[in-house]
């Protein structure tokens, strides 16, 4: 298809068409049509020489940008300061988590020594106890005191052992809670004899 063919196959080509049939419906034929094919298909190659339809090679161009930070607005100034008071906030984060685990540790550390004392105390008393048991029992025996007082040294050996295992019980709670704070073990393990 030729050049021709394709203007006259083309949107422009309808409107060539449409002038023609109302032109046919006035009675008029196509011999009376202001724009003979010829004329037609010239005037539009002359409408299309122009923008957009007329193409022209672009020449090759090469562009470069430099941009130099002289002046940025407040914004760099602003996310300094961000950055800054971040910084801030996380050193007094540190500061803080540092205060409290030494808090921590004090409070296990003198858990585990009012354990340990409370322990040795409880220990100090059911020997208390175990003497006082004795020593009712030889009363006893000699007929100085009545079976009551025996009862009751005994009651008091059990109260004091009882007493003991619970200090003892919160003793090694108390260590056990220390090494999971600290995250290892404080106790030392005794080798056994081989």
């Amino acid at each position: 298809m030729g050049v021709k063919g394709k203007i006259l196959a083309g949107p422009s080509a309808g409107v060539i068409r449409l002038r023609g049939k109302s032109a046919a419906c006035r009675g008029a034929g196509p011999a009376r049509s202001p724009l003979l094919p010829d004329d037609a298909i010239r005037a539009i190659n002359d409408a299309n020489d122009v923008f957009p339809f007329d193409f022209t090679q672009s020449p090759a161009r090469a562009s470069m940008t430099i941009s130099l930070p002289i002046f940025q607005g407040l914004g760099r100034q602003r996310q300094i300061e961000a950055a800054r008071v971040q910084e801030e906030d996380l050193q007094l984060q540190i500061r803080e988590q540092e205060l409290a685990l030494r808090a921590d540790l004090q409070a296990g550390l003198a858990a585990v020594r009012a354990g340990y004392q409370a322990a040795l105390l409880e220990a100090r008393n059911r020997e208390v106890a175990a003497d006082q048991l004795r020593l009712a029992q030889e009363r006893y025996e000699v007929g100085s005191a009545s079976f009551l007082d025996l009862v009751e040294a005994e009651t008091t050996l059990a109260e004091a052992e009882r007493a003991r295992l619970a200090a003892i019980y919160v003793y090694h709670d108390a260590l056990a809670s220390l090494e999971a704070l600290v995250g290892a073990p404080l106790r030392q393990m005794e080798t056994e004899p081989q």
